[in-house]
This record gives structure tokens, sequence and C-alpha cells, in this order.
């Protein structure tokens, strides 16, 4: 039996609560896998170690978010400054959170001269605000805020996949050629994730496969990654390029990518196995998707702000017990931190991006 949809585009509605569901999930395993590293979470605890294979995950569906976008008519101007805002509406005040606080607890140290000399320079500043940390090794770092390595991944796929649309002729060569050399091998050997969402985003709305087919490859995608992510694999292959390949170390946050390449097919693979499973009917009830879509709003501000609260945490001897359960409270710490501040900066980001819009017009 084939499946044909009615929806024309490949993320419809219930697509998109599902997205929305798996990025919170995602979100939260990246929370726990660092609570882990921080003493707040037991070594084997219940889904822990995900990390970045949930980063994998946020670079697939953010390439079909994007796409999906573009495709809906914006010019230029539109693109610029919806990304710009929904960046540095979380990005400024996650690096002032950073900063602040481990300044705080350095001079409540002693170390306050170290910090000043070792953190506050003009390449650690500067640098994460054009987000060029990942860019040819130039060192700059985020204080207390290693994930914001991938906010500088994703700023480049924007910048990069905008200048492929927008511009047009050798024009567009150009532009792509400078902006591929600011940004690097690191960023660009991870790019064809990024794009393996934005192909998604171009699938249309029929399938071919019998549910049962679906149904096997839905299930074989999740089996596939946790066999990937449990099984070591991915440190293997990437100990022994390190150990083969000379300077190999330089491409940093990228040097599992053979193994991240297969990641984000199983992730791509879901996601089209899942658009066709649920059909074009109304697969979740309105009150679940008010619920997923409250949850999802504060995604990326969990993503940014969750590991400088950890700091601040760990600094003022915050422990927990050796279960999982004991590590409760402090994920609702996080989550309500989290909160509070999406709504003064995440979801005020329309704010900014009509100031942006008013001083590009």
């Amino acid at each position: 039996m084939n499946r044909t949809e009615s929806s024309p585009v490949f993320l419809d509605r219930n697509l998109s609560v599902y997205l929305d569901l798996a990025r919170f999930i995602a979100a939260m395993a990246v929370l726990l896998d660092h609570m882990k590293q921080f003493g707040l979470y037991p070594e084997d605890g219940f889904f822990s170690g995900y990390a970045h294979s949930a980063v994998i995950y946020f670079f697939v569906l953010s390439g079909l978010v994007i796409a999906n976008s573009t495709a809906k008519g914006y010019d230029g101007k539109s693109y610029i400054s919806a990304r710009a805002a929904r960046i540095y509406s979380v990005a400024i005040p996650a690096l002032l959170l950073s900063f602040i606080s481990k300044g705080i607890f350095s001079y409540g140290s002693g170390q306050f001269p170290d910090y000043l000399s070792q953190d506050v320079t003009w390449v650690n500043f500067l640098g994460p605000i054009l987000f060029l940390n990942e860019s040819w090794g130039l060192g700059a770092k985020v204080p207390w805020n290693g994930p914001y390595w991938s906010l500088c991944y994703e700023v480049w796929y924007y910048i990069l996949f905008g200048c492929f649309v927008y511009y047009k002729g050798v024009a567009r060569i150009y532009i792509l050629g400078l902006v591929c050399l600011i940004a690097g091998p690191a960023i660009l050997l991870l790019m064809p994730i990024w794009l393996l969402g934005v192909r998604l985003s171009s699938l249309r709305n029929s399938c071919s496969l019998k549910r049962p087919v679906l149904v096997v490859i839905f299930f074989g995608s999740f089996f596939a990654g946790y066999f990937i992510i449990n099984s070591g694999v991915d440190h293997f292959i990437k100990d022994y390029l390190h150990n083969n390949i000379p300077g190999f170390w330089r491409l940093g946050n990228s040097q599992r990518f053979v193994t991240d390449y297969i990641l984000a097919l199983c992730v791509a693979v879901n996601i089209f196995s899942t658009r066709f499973l649920m059909g074009g009917n109304c697969f979740f009830s309105d009150r679940m998707v008010r619920y997923v879509s409250a949850i999802a709003a504060m995604t990326f501000s969990l993503y940014i702000y969750h590991f400088p609260l950890l700091n601040i945490l760990k600094r003022m001897n915050i422990h927990v017990g050796q279960n999982e359960f004991s590590a409760i409270p402090v994920v609702i710490f996080v989550l309500m931190a989290c909160f509070v501040f999406s709504l003064f900066t995440e979801k005020k980001y329309l704010i900014l991006k009509r100031w942006i819009e008013s001083k590009l017009a």
C-alpha cells in the first residue's frame, strides 16, 4: 500500500511537534551528560553520555528548519534579521553570564588576577561574539561554557546557506569562497550533516514505502544510533585517526566526523520514517501541541545557559547522591533558571529582530 499525504511540504504540523519533543529530549541529554562531568549525576545514570550525539541531532534539525523557512519566500533582509536576532538574543546574555559568574567566583577565591589575564582577553571577548572560536584553531574560548562551540558551527552554516540562497552568479562563488576560508576546515567538515537536514526539507509529501517497512526503518535508526554511541566505535575511529594523521587534533570537535556522518543518517532516516508513519491527520492533540511547544520554546536557552549554571553549583559545593533521583533538584533548578532566562532573552527575540530590520532598511 502506497502512502500519499495531503500536506504539500515535508515539515508538516505532526512532524514539527515530534521534532520539538525530540529537541527538548536532546537538550536534556546534554544537560544530564554535563551534570555527570560536574559530579552532579551518576556516572552510569540513565541517558547520560549522549551530549555530542545530541548536537548532531541539532545540526540535522537546524538544516531542516532553516531551509524550510527560506522556502517560504523570505528575502535576504528577513533572513539576516531572523537569524541574527534569534542567535544574539541568547548568545550575548550567555556570554555575560559566563564571564561574570566566573569572574565573581574567581574574585572570591583570590584567583581574579589569573582570570583577568587568561580569560578576559580580546580574543576570548571578540571571538565568541563573531563566532570564530572554532575557526582555524583560533583558541578563543568562553569561560564556563564549553557547549558554545556548536553555536559557532551553526552560525557559519547559516551564513553559508544564506550566501548560497541570496547571492547569484559569480558573486555567489566569491562570497562562498571567502566565508569558507573564514569558517575553517573543522566547521566545514561537519557541514554535510547540516545539509542533510536541508535535503530533508526538499522532500515532498509522498512515500511509496509500506507501513511495515517504515516501522522497521524507524526503530532500526534508533538501534543503529544506540550501537554507535554505546559501542565505543566512535572513539576508536577518532583515536586511530588522531594517532595516524599529523595535526588531526586541530579538527577539535569534528574529530568524530566519520561516525557523526552515520549518526546524522540515522537521524535523517528516523525523521523521514516518522513523517510518513504519522500521516497527514492530526496525530497530536491540541493540548499536547501546547505542552510540547512550551517546553521546546526554551530549548535554546537550556542548551546555552546550563553549563555556567552547573559551574556555579559546583563552586557552591552542591553535591548529589549516587542515584538519578538525587539529581532531580539540580535538574529542576537548571530548568527553572533557564526558563526565567528565556523569558527575557529567547522569547524577546522579536524585539531585537525589529530593531535589526530597521537598521538594515
